[in-house]
């Protein structure tokens, strides 16, 4: 006698759940990566923000020598701030080396801050900011 079987067994409904579970813990360990990327990727974007934000109020000097109420070439030195963000802290530091022939300072500006995962990341900018007197930088020399 051939008997057809309807319905499912125990053990086919128990590995269907295992294997279930399995897919889903993998979707929530993926979009835990995702968002842990997604996070890493905004605090660099924000890191870099900081950077060339410090570079450009760097180069931004008005005069050679200190005057008062202006920022001077002369005021160019090394330094460090702390900028807290929503989800993250980071440190600006800035360390200039003057140059005397020919006269230029070289700027190298680093942001670092850690991860959600404690992590530490840093970002990396240099440049050279030449002694060129503002007020002529605009002129025009004719013969």
């Amino acid at each position: 006698m051939i008997c057809k079987q309807r319905g499912l067994s125990v053990l086919e409904v128990l590995i269907a759940i295992i294997i279930i579970s399995v897919g889903i813990l993998a979707l929530a360990k993926l979009q835990k990566n995702l968002w842990h990327h997604s996070s890493l990727a905004k605090q660099r974007g924000k890191a870099l923000i900081l950077a060339q934000g410090k570079m450009e109020d760097l180069r931004g000097f008005e005069v050679l020598y200190t005057q008062t109420g202006k920022f001077a070439y002369q005021d160019i030195v090394s330094g460090s701030q702390v900028v807290s963000d929503v989800d993250t802290s980071y440190t600006v530091t800035w360390n200039v080396t003057d140059y005397s022939d020919p006269d230029y300072k070289l700027v190298n500006v680093s942001v670092s801050w850690l991860d959600n995962r404690g992590n530490s990341h840093n970002i990396n900018l240099t440049s050279i900011i030449s002694r060129l007197d503002p007020m002529e930088t605009g002129n025009v020399f004719r013969d």
